[in-house]
């Protein structure tokens, strides 16, 4: 297997904040104007990020300016999330060429964490992974790719009981290059543990149809959360529920604008579960193994 078809390709280069001790939150929002963000990209193309710290001015908050001092003025945070210990800091990255939306993974250990820096892909487990496989035996030269992150309901985030949390990320799938043919998607889960911190990323398999929905993988005898943004005046509705002797709705609990809508798994096997939200839809295919645990 071309060694290069495991290799991460063309991710930007963010990695942790430099304020370690940094707390985000939603008051770390800032929402410039046309105008302004315009402006940046004209006059900031050779300033970098201190230009773009400088352009912020009087119209942040410090808690903005203090966020986007943290990952060295790459961008600023545009929405933010809350979900638990580790929440996630939607950013808008103005110098990248056609301009660019990011996924940062916050408040945990180490943060952030760019969904899209990863440095170590979980090889072994992508070479024994038989879709993968498969994939890389008709195009040698393969590789992951940042999928369009300008979405809400992206990352899939989960709760579990004891305080972990896990996030399901899609790649674009290409043959070799940006600009090269899509190939299908493939899915990474980042878990933290009760504490926040990060542990190995699990790969959770490759999908010729780049519609696939987001692989859940747990054991039977396990409960879970899906954190959802909560809008206020619609309401999320399972449009596709899944086998009930899998997967059963436990409830549900509103924190801030998060959702929690909490399932137990009854029984090992697989079964789809779409839920939607007005033209939010999000699809999930829930992979239950037998034993306790995750």
């Amino acid at each position: 297997m071309a060694r290069a078809a495991l290799a991460l390709a063309s991710m930007a280069a963010i990695g942790t904040a430099r304020n370690k001790d940094l707390q985000v939150t939603a008051d770390a929002v800032w929402t410039p104007g046309t105008a302004v963000v315009e402006s940046i990209r004209k006059e900031c193309a050779k300033g970098g990020g201190d230009c773009v710290i400088a352009k912020m001015g009087g119209s942040a908050s410090p808690a903005a300016v203090a966020f986007t001092k943290s990952i060295g003025g790459e961008g600023w945070l545009r929405d933010f999330r809350k979900i638990g210990r580790v929440d996630i800091a939607y950013v808008e990255y103005p110098l990248r060429a056609g301009g660019g939306w990011g996924w940062l993974l916050a408040n945990g250990s180490p943060s952030p964490v760019d969904v899209d820096n990863l440095q170590k892909l979980p090889k072994s487990e992508m070479a024994d992974n038989r879709e993968w496989a498969q994939l890389i035996a008709q195009h040698p030269q393969a590789a992951l790719y940042p999928e369009d992150r300008v979405g809400s309901t992206d990352p899939v985030a989960i709760v579990y009981a004891d305080g972990s949390e896990e996030f399901v990320v899609g790649y674009a799938v290409r043959d070799g290059c940006a600009d090269c043919p899509l190939l299908g998607v493939a899915f990474l889960a980042f878990e933290f543990n009760a504490k926040g911190k990060l542990g190995p990323l699990e790969f959770r398999g490759f999908d010729a149809d780049v519609n696939a929905p987001h692989p859940i993988r747990l054991n039977a005898g396990r409960h879970f959360a899906l954190a959802l943004r909560q809008t206020q005046g619609r309401e999320w509705s399972i449009a596709q529920p899944p086998a009930k002797w899998i997967v059963r709705e436990a409830g549900q609990s509103v924190q801030g604008a998060t959702l929690f809508w909490t399932f137990d798994v009854v029984s090992n096997g697989t079964t789809p579960m779409t839920l939607a939200e007005g033209d939010q839809r999000l699809d999930l295919r829930i992979i239950a193994d037998p034993g306790l645990g995750h």
